[in-house]
């Protein structure tokens, strides 16, 4: 093999199989563009699907909370509303069993309780013609209430055992 046509033979094997290797190789290994995009696609597909996630979690937990809040509310709501009740059965007893009450110590039994539910804005004692003759305010005494809605609620059915809330109105003190 002085001739060199083994070597020839030989280098152009090599040069054969290097080319068969790289194209082997250029075949088994996917571009640097499809790795990075293939990443990408999981790294985003796990992000979105975390994030739903989370939002899930974060909108489950807002609904307990404003579940717990409206239950909160209800109890304080109801509360107070059997505090008026209560209230307002002494405010009756006690127009009932003094009947002579002269209208500044109903102003000062109106005064007190009002102090005791800071929830009321006012109380006031109306008689059967609409006139206010007492007041915790002491703003409307003697004025006409028989066209507000709340008094012509009550005047048609006296003995109710049940709350009225009216519309909002505008009160007599502005």
């Amino acid at each position: 093999f002085a001739d060199g046509r083994h070597l020839d033979g030989l280098a152009q094997s090599d040069r054969m199989s290097a080319n068969f290797d790289f194209s082997v190789q250029k075949t088994r290994t996917p571009p640097l563009w499809l790795l990075t995009v293939a990443m990408l696609l999981v790294v985003g597909g796990w992000s979105a699907w975390s994030a739903r996630e989370d939002f899930t979690q974060l909108v489950e937990q807002e609904y307990r909370m404003l579940e717990i809040r409206a239950r909160q509310r209800e109890a304080r709501i109801s509360g107070t509303l059997r505090s008026v009740d209560l209230m307002l059965g002494n405010i009756i007893d006690e127009q009932r069993s003094h009947p002579s009450i002269s209208v500044a110590e109903n102003n000062l039994l109106l005064k007190k309780y009002l102090r005791l539910l800071p929830e009321l804005r006012n109380l006031l004692i109306v008689d059967a013609t609409g006139r206010i003759r007492a007041e915790a305010n002491e703003t409307s005494i003697g004025k006409n209430a028989s066209e507000r809605e709340y008094f012509k609620q009550h005047r048609a059915a006296p003995q109710n055992d049940r709350y009225f809330v009216s519309r909002p109105f505008k009160a007599f003190s502005g």
